[in-house]
């Protein structure tokens, strides 16, 4: 399979060759890297435990436009929780494009290198607070059923509906030169919360300095309302991310969040030639939201998805709200992931600040769909 990095976090793989590689981008920048790799999924919506990831690179810029405009808010609140499970899988269309921050240089070579546009502040110490309780259903769209969850009260990961590795069983994206390997060990459930535990290598990490955790659903996805409560950690390399990727090509993605610095970025990757338009929301044209309270303290992240607009939430607050098209590769499959990331062009290295080991904690996981 051919494997190619587009300067955000990852590498992403296309099925099918070259008629694929032509990318555009929304709101950021691209990187044209390219790179060879044996990982693959076992059947079209899933993926077995894999091997680890070689860290094969090259190099070759590329650069992109924003779009969008505006803000608006909204707001709602209640009260419970609520559990189930699900598992099906959709299917979808074609098409070929993306978008990554300004904050993100094009994306280059190996897996340990020093990453060039790195934070030169760590974030300030944090107390850990409940901050934003469960909705239970309060923010839930009308019309829409749950049909995938996970409360995390099992005491061990639901491996039914999750594996601990990136889409693409990748444990990191060597073209942004992420020193993390997400392992299964770092993914620790207790008290009904699923925690990712960044912390030095053990040497379990495949020769990266770092462990992590992540996990991406054995389903796919095609349209729904996606929420999760999680609390991020502080510290200067940290890059949590939540996160939709087509499960048959690359782009699309729809980044739910990637938090850097407090501020939330929510980055729509499309398929070349296809439309797209911000509309409105909080985090304006720029797709950049700043968080009250980013570290330490629990937030619910929402995201509505159709055929034709996208609307993310924090707190019940409208972040952006944007329209695409089918071009756009809106009605593909896709996987669904959280992962706390270290390192990287985007967020810089660890430095002597960073606290190690550090947890990304994760109240629930729930899936609506019409």
């Amino acid at each position: 399979m051919l494997k190619i990095g587009f300067g955000t976090r990852r590498v992403h793989t296309l099925w099918c060759a070259l008629s694929l590689m032509t990318a555009s981008c929304v709101n950021g920048k691209i990187s044209d890297d390219s790179w060879l790799q044996s990982a693959e999924p076992s059947s079209a919506g899933s993926f077995a435990q894999p091997t680890a990831i070689s860290a094969a690179s090259n190099s070759s810029a590329g650069s992109t436009s924003g779009a969008g405009s505006t803000s608006s808010a909204g707001s709602t609140s209640s009260a419970g929780s609520t559990s189930s499970a699900g598992s099906t899988s959709s299917a979808g269309s074609a098409g070929t494009t993306p978008s990554a921050p300004e904050q993100d240089p094009p994306g280059g070579a190996s897996s340990a290198s020093t990453p060039e546009g790195s934070v030169d502040a760590a974030p300030a110490a944090v107390v850990n607070s409940p901050g934003a309780a469960d909705p239970g259903t309060g923010y839930v769209p009308s019309g829409y059923h749950l049909t995938f969850s996970d409360e995390f009260s099992d005491g061990q990961l639901d491996t039914s509906k999750w594996n601990t590795r990136a889409p693409w069983n990748v444990q990191w994206y060597p073209d942004s030169h992420q020193l993390q390997a997400f392992i299964p060990e770092a993914v620790v459930l207790k008290d009904g919360i699923a925690s990712f535990i960044a912390d030095h290598s053990q040497g379990n990490t495949e020769g990266q300095p770092y462990a992590s955790g992540s996990i991406t659903s054995q389903r796919t996805f095609t349209y729904g309302y996606f929420e999760t409560r999680v609390m991020l950690p502080a510290g200067k390399g940290f890059w949590p991310a939540y996160w939709l990727t087509s499960s048959v090509r690359w782009p699309p993605e729809l980044d739910i969040f990637e938090v850097i610095d407090g501020i939330d970025y929510g980055y729509t990757h499309i398929v070349s030639g296809g439309a797209f338009t911000n509309v409105e929301g909080a985090a304006g044209s720029e797709s950049k939201y700043a968080l009250a309270n980013p570290y330490g303290a629990y937030h619910v992240y929402g995201f509505r998805w159709t055929a034709t607009d996208l609307y993310r939430y924090v707190d019940g607050v409208l972040t952006e709200h944007d329209t695409l098209d089918a071009a756009a590769g809106s009605g593909d499959p896709f996987w669904l992931n959280l992962s706390l990331q270290v390192g990287g062009d985007w967020p810089g290295d660890p430095d002597a600040s960073t606290p190690f080991p550090a947890a990304m904690d994760i109240d629930y996981v729930r899936v609506y769909e019409q």
